[in-house]
């Protein structure tokens, strides 16, 4: 009886050549990263090239290995920023791929599963487009006070340290 003829045989024989017909790099990790993104202010548009897809923040990108990618990151009133995510051998999974044989090494390269990405996570603040330390939005309240002696106007502002300057025509 030959040794390939047990079913136990057959099924451990398979299970050793699985990884050998595939690459380690597309076995345990496949040919996409996912990139978490985040920013401040929250909801800001992040776009990726190459795909120049764009999504609010927070989100999770779902990138290919071995591409390097741009991460643009937007807002209104607010300075646009980017980001380079690149591409990286995994060297673990090209020393597998090289003891399982040419076709693990043949199948990483051509997918891109052998690389990995970095920065996996990230965070990015956006400075507003007009410097300063002021709120968003400041609202003014006019009032006029008529008085037989005297008329006055009275300004009250949302925000401390508002200067309103009135001139007379």
């Amino acid at each position: 009886m030959s040794i390939l003829q047990s079913p136990v045989a057959r099924v451990a024989c398979l299970l050793w050549l699985a990884p050998a017909l595939s690459g380690c790099g597309l076995v345990t990790g496949g040919t996409r990263q996912s990139v978490y993104t985040d920013a401040s202010p929250a909801g800001a548009r992040v776009e990726s090239v190459p795909q120049s897809v764009g999504y609010a923040t927070p989100t999770t990108l779902e990138l290919e290995r071995g591409k390097n990618y741009t991460l643009s990151f937007s807002a209104p009133g607010y300075a646009a920023k980017t980001v380079e995510v690149r591409r990286s051998i995994r060297p673990w999974v090209v020393v597998a791929d090289i003891l399982m044989g040419v076709v693990p090494v043949v199948i990483d390269a051509a997918t891109g599963s052998w690389y990995r990405l970095t920065p996996a996570s990230l965070s990015v603040s956006l400075d507003r487009a007009v410097p300063g330390d002021g709120p968003d939005h400041v609202r003014l309240s006019l009032t006029m006070e008529e008085r037989p002696d005297q008329n006055r106007l009275r300004i009250d502002s949302t925000a401390p340290g508002v200067t309103v300057t009135v001139q007379r025509r």
